[in-house]
């Protein structure tokens, strides 16, 4: 709205300009190029803002799709999991757990193999 808006001021200046050329206009030459300038750089500033936001827009975009694939490999994971048999099981947890202490009232620490960019590429590093 800010755009459009600064947009049709910098139109109706520019219009004005013909008017100051026939000599139908109240306002000056100099006033006039004043108003044009100000409104010229007002819709610069809008149209900034606008880039900036689009592309903050983009990289948002860009990021859920990240996470929406990053969702998926988690729950491919916890298929091939739930559907293993025990021992199975034991060799995945013991692959990704390095360590689990368990401290007064049931504070547990555990301690990873991976970090979550190598479980997210599939746990191709170790």
């Amino acid at each position: 709205m800010d755009f459009a808006k600064a947009a049709k001021e910098l139109a109706d200046y520019k219009t004005e300009v013909v008017k100051v050329i026939r000599g139908e206009s109240s306002f000056t030459a100099v006033l006039l190029n004043g108003l044009i300038t100000t409104a010229q750089e007002k819709s610069n500033d809008t149209e900034k803002v606008i880039a900036t936001l689009q592309n903050e827009l983009e990289d948002s975009k860009r990021m859920l799709t990240e996470i929406k694939n990053q969702y998926n490999k988690a729950l491919n994971w916890s298929e091939v999991f739930d559907d293993a048999d025990i021992e199975a099981k034991k060799m995945i947890a013991s692959y990704l757990i390095k360590k689990v202490s368990v401290r007064r009232d049931y504070n547990i620490d555990i301690e990873f193999n991976i970090d979550f960019e190598q479980f997210s590429i599939g746990m191709d590093k170790k």
